[in-house]
């Protein structure tokens, strides 16, 4: 969604996938790379899943789901925006995993007025201010 939100409003933007083996110095001077060029005005985004010895990949799979935000403390009626995501198995996904969010979904369905799913809830919104601030960005550096 990114990659084709950026070429929509005219943003270049460069994919740079990597084992999950990489190196931090690697990973390291990738980032070196891309800021060495001309057409990036260093404005990342490292998307997750990244592998555990990279960054705080491992502390986020330690949270655990049974902490899920329950329909019982939900307000009747309340608008209920979800924005945690979280891999967890599902070995009939071809991608082994699936994600969810923070909020216990079923539950949370039968009391909130309105609920966000968990993949493709908040994420056209969190891509389109990602985009806006990458133009801010731009930008400010233009006007330097």
């Amino acid at each position: 969604m990114k990659r084709k939100a950026c070429a929509e409003v005219g943003i270049k933007s460069f994919d740079i996938n990597l084992l999950e083996q990489v190196s931090e110095a690697h990973l390291i001077s990738k980032v070196h790379e891309l800021n060495a060029m001309t057409d990036v005005h260093r404005w990342f985004l490292v998307q997750l899943l990244l592998p555990k010895h990279i960054n705080e990949e491992k502390v986020l799979t330690e949270i655990s789901l049974e902490k899920d935000i329950k329909g019982s403390w939900i307000k009747p009626g309340a608008a209920v925006i979800d924005v945690g995501t979280s891999a967890i198995d599902d070995l009939m996904k071809k991608t082994g995993y699936r994600l969810v969010g923070d909020v216990h979904f079923k539950e949370a369905c039968t009391i909130a007025g309105w609920i966000t799913p968990v993949p493709s809830g908040v994420g056209p919104m969190t891509v389109a201010m990602l985009l806006r601030n990458t133009l801010d960005g731009a930008k400010r550096v233009i006007e330097l």
